[in-house]
């Protein structure tokens, strides 16, 4: 039965947090609804969770990415922030 829930759905987009946020909530919607069985709302949660959980580290490389890179150039500037009191 899951593939045909896989078929008959029309691909989501899931690239944020807040994507997987909405998808789990029609998941819950539509279990309460006995539109998916139980396992299949399980199974969904399941990879929608460690799909935000990658999004989220990705994020955050991100973020520490240009953090590093910003301090690298205030550095060969000899711009170096100062130490925090």
């Amino acid at each position: 039965m899951m593939k045909d829930i896989f078929k008959k759905k029309p691909r989501c987009r899931l690239k944020t947090v807040s994507d997987c946020r909405r998808f789990l909530a029609k998941t819950i919607n539509d279990f309460r609804q006995e539109l998916v069985t139980e396992s299949e709302a399980r199974t969904m949660g399941y990879l929608i969770n460690i799909l935000g959980q990658l999004i989220e580290k990705g994020d955050f490389e991100d973020r520490l990415k240009k953090l590093e890179t910003q301090w690298a150039e205030q550095n060969e500037n000899g711009n170096f922030p100062k130490k925090p009191k």
